[in-house]
């Protein structure tokens, strides 16, 4: 994970670029997280599935009112114990 303040990003946006080609690059304004800067083929293979994704809904119905997500309660959530 590469991060860049957005100074940084605003400067160097080759540099940008290229670290993008290895991963992410987290662009942070003010300690706040920005934007993230991402390669072209990763875009790709995201909104790849992302479409996959939404295929698999249609092909369902599109059911998604049907969906119920688990409750966490406290027997699921709890502090780790170390021993």
């Amino acid at each position: 994970m590469t991060v860049m303040s957005a100074r940084e990003f605003t400067r160097d946006l080759k540099k940008a670029r290229e670290l993008a080609s290895e991963g992410p690059v987290f662009v942070f304004d003010e300690g706040k997280q920005a934007g993230v800067w991402i390669s072209p083929e990763e875009y790709e293979l995201l909104l790849k599935r992302c479409l996959k994704n939404s295929e698999r809904l249609s092909r369902h119905g599109g059911a998604v009112e049907d969906f119920e997500p688990v409750i966490l309660d406290d027997s699921i959530l709890r502090p780790a114990e170390f021993d």
